[in-house]
């Protein structure tokens, strides 16, 4: 492509979290700008409970609102079993957990496009729950939320209320299009 037509994505980082001792129950950016193009969540986490098995999931909130129903599709792969499936909600099964190899995270990216539009919100997940010793499992989301108005605020917490441990961490990112 003649280089005159492409664009270039400037990423600035908005801000980062970094859980401290005692965990939290989630990390939450607020007062969003809404002077970028997309947005770019990047995560490394993990839970004290075992719940589940080695990998846990996190959940996505948008303006306070969780996506919504049939729009929400998730593949996800670990070992030879690869499996998809229609959630209720877009989840991210970014989060390692005390069943894995001690001091490991799953890691992730939350990518939501136009986030100032006035279109309902489209959310893109990737995420790898790592284990030393059992494997990683890897996972794709696409989601719909029913945010019509500029996102202001994003919030990943873990599934069933589990504490997020310390040295959690995120970044939010701003995406401009030069």
């Amino acid at each position: 492509f003649p280089s005159h037509n492409r664009m270039a994505n400037t990423s600035v980082t908005i801000a980062t979290t970094t859980v401290g001792s005692g965990g939290a129950n989630g990390i939450e950016f607020t007062n969003i700008p809404g002077t970028y193009t997309d947005l770019k969540l990047v995560f490394s986490c993990r839970v004290g409970s075992s719940y589940g098995g080695v990998f846990y999931q996190t959940d996505v909130t948008l303006n306070s609102t969780a996506s919504g129903g049939s729009n929400d599709r998730l593949l996800y792969g670990y070992g030879t079993t690869m499996g998809t499936n229609i959630a209720g909600t877009t989840i991210v099964y970014g989060v390692t957990n005390s069943a894995a190899t001690a001091s490991t995270f799953g890691n992730g990216e939350i990518y939501i496009a136009n986030y100032t539009s006035s279109d309902k919100k489209v959310v893109i997940t990737n995420s790898v729950s790592e284990s030393n010793d059992a494997g990683a499992m890897k996972s794709f989301s696409t989601g719909l939320f029913n945010v019509t108005s500029a996102v202001t605020s994003v919030k990943i917490a873990s599934y069933n209320g589990q504490n997020f441990d310390q040295h959690s961490s995120a970044t939010l990112y701003g995406i401009k299009k030069d």
